[in-house]
């Protein structure tokens, strides 16, 4: 029985043994656990008050920039309101008078275009009124800037590519460049009319002879068809020499227009809203239209007189 009594108090023994060992180890784990999170947690806490430290010098950084910007931009005007409401005052002041100034530049643009579409209606009622009223003009003798010198001349009609006159020796177009300037302020000539079409102009028919004086004998009728084939051949080699001579100014001015724009550095022709192509383009229209005129009146010219002078002219020179 003394025995059994020992194995037990030893059994028992071992067993409370075991039983603070466990306690031991788990009350150790508890205390190593706390003393781990305790670290990380302190660890954390430091670093967070490094970031505050840093954003706190960032704000102070930025509240100096802004006392340092404050007394630049408003300090110097403190104490100074009378003065800034009087210069605003002013600013407004001048903004209205620059909109009644803008108004003013508006209607005067306008009074001017006004004015220069009046002016032009004038020029143009002027200049009909005067080369209507010079058809039919006894001139006597007329001297051009060649030398040459007319003699019995009335004017037949003034168109704008020149003065078609009647003279001693037939008929003749004298175009603007050939009369002195006294002709050219008359007239009033510009390049502009050669791109229009030419208005016709009434040639006032000759006046009947008075009744006291006996009629003239009836005129040949073989005169009088010589002279109506006259007047065609005359008006076939002046369509000629017309339609020949807006063919070179229209090639000139072509040329001139492709050589300018290769030297051109911008696309735009200076002073116009029209591109160089666009230019180069239409003259070459204008061109082909004068070639085609050309041409044709060179046929109607050949079909009545193939030998005339004016067909030894090759027809594209």
């Amino acid at each position: 029985m003394i025995g059994d009594s020992n194995d037990q108090s030893g059994t028992v023994g071992f067993l409370v043994g075991m039983v603070v060992l466990v306690f031991a180890g788990i009350v150790f784990s508890l205390m190593v656990d706390k003393r781990f999170r305790f670290s990380s947690g302190k660890a954390e806490l430091e670093q967070e008050v490094q970031d505050l430290q840093r954003a706190v010098e960032k704000m102070e950084f930025r509240v100096e920039a802004v006392r340092e910007q404050w007394k630049k931009e408003v300090q110097p005007f403190e104490g100074h309101a009378e003065e800034l409401r009087a210069s605003g005052e002013i600013a407004r002041d001048l903004s209205r008078k620059l909109a009644a100034l803008r108004g003013r530049q508006t209607a005067l643009e306008e009074e001017i275009v006004a004015a220069e579409n009046a002016f032009r209606e004038y020029r143009t009622k002027f200049r009909s009124q005067a080369r209507l009223a010079a058809a039919g003009e006894a001139l006597g003798e007329l001297k051009v800037r060649s030398g040459r010198t007319y003699q019995a001349v009335t004017i037949g009609r003034v168109t704008p590519v020149g003065m078609e006159i009647r003279h001693s020796d037939g008929i003749a177009l004298l175009r603007p460049e050939d009369l002195d300037d006294s002709w050219q302020e008359r007239f009033d000539w510009h390049p502009e009319e050669l791109q229009k079409p030419q208005p016709v102009v009434a040639v006032p028919k000759p006046a009947a002879p008075a009744a006291d004086k006996p009629a003239s004998d009836p005129p040949d009728p073989e005169a009088l068809a010589e002279q109506s084939e006259a007047r065609k051949l005359a008006a076939l080699r002046r369509d000629v020499s017309e339609a020949r001579r807006f063919l070179d100014k229209a090639e000139a001015e072509l040329s001139r227009a492709r050589d300018e724009s290769r030297n051109s550095r911008g696309a735009s022709v200076p002073g116009s809203l029209e591109t160089w192509t666009e230019k180069i383009q239409r003259l070459e229209s204008m061109v082909s239209k004068f070639r085609s005129q050309y041409v044709t009146a060179r046929g109607k010219l050949a079909a009545s007189a193939p030998g005339d002078p004016l067909l030894q002219q090759p027809a594209d020179r």
